[in-house]
């Protein structure tokens, strides 16, 4: 997945996507296959102990010997609800749900504070 991440600038959600065919997870051409396949034989993960949740360290070791460091605190990767679903609607089109009830269900969380029970977002999670 990092690998993907790091040759396609994205996180890969779904195998494919209807909405737009650059977007994460859409089929992968066999050119970036080949370079996702590569870059995972050159990338290895180490966990850190201590280091906090969406706070990852990354060190690229390039070809030239240099290395590349980067590092996120643990806020720059964390959305609130409303990022969450906005980033999440390009995948519509490739859930098992509609659009439409997909918004619904994104209502029903937000105002969940409001509502007298939990059942329309239970009813929304069913087949049907």
């Amino acid at each position: 997945m990092l690998a993907y991440t790091l040759i396609a600038g994205d996180y890969p959600v779904l195998e494919a996507n209807a909405e737009d065919p650059r977007d994460a997870g859409a089929s992968t051409g066999a050119e970036q296959a080949a370079r996702v396949a590569a870059l995972q034989r050159r990338v290895e993960i180490m966990g850190a102990v201590g280091r906090e949740c969406f706070a990852p360290r990354l060190t690229v070791a390039l070809r030239d010997g240099r290395r590349v460091v980067g590092e996120y605190q643990g806020r720059e990767l964390m959305w609130d609800f409303t990022r969450d679903a906005q980033e999440l609607r390009r995948f519509v089109p490739g859930l098992p749900i509609s659009a439409e009830r997909y918004e619904r269900f994104v209502a029903a969380v937000a105002d969940l504070d409001k509502a007298s029970s939990v059942d329309e977002i239970i009813r929304l999670t069913l087949p049907g």
